[in-house]
């Protein structure tokens, strides 16, 4: 329940055992970050399954992602405390993909725990970028799903 600042590198053989995340999310930011920098990790990673019971899941933070069609929806857990009364949230997106970068970068209102982001594209070797606040909470590709109905 501790977070860290360390300049340089800080050894771990010997004293950590595996890295637990609070969601998927976190967990794939971490590895695509890890691919990015060439950096191997040889740490058993898992997600923690109990909510609530080994994080204390104060911040506002991502809780899912999905992709389909031009369509991304974000579902995400509200502060517990220090909330804006007014509910204005700063969020960013941007999908890089080769050939180009889409974007959505917006205060808004946000009363509910989800949120569909439209006219991004199909497209499978996109990188996503999602802050929340102006703080990291995704890093890395998303499965594209197409609709079923629609093709």
């Amino acid at each position: 329940m501790a977070e860290v600042a360390v300049q340089g590198q800080l050894p771990l053989a010997g004293g950590l055992n595996s890295i637990i995340f609070r969601t998927k999310w976190d967990m794939e930011t971490f590895r695509h970050l890890c691919s990015e920098a060439n950096v191997r990790c040889d740490h058993p990673l898992s997600v923690e399954q109990v909510r609530s019971s080994l994080f204390m899941n104060e911040g506002f933070h991502l809780t899912d992602l999905n992709f389909s069609d031009e369509r991304i929806q974000l579902s995400f857990q509200f502060p517990v405390r220090n909330a804006p009364a007014d509910k204005i949230y700063e969020l960013t997106v941007v999908q890089n993909y080769p050939g180009g970068s889409l974007r959505f970068d917006k205060k808004m209102e946000l009363s509910k725990p989800s949120l569909s982001i439209v006219n991004f594209k199909a497209e499978p070797k996109a990188i996503w970028n999602i802050d929340l606040e102006r703080v990291l909470a995704f890093r890395g590709r998303l499965q594209h799903a197409r609709s079923e109905i629609f093709g």
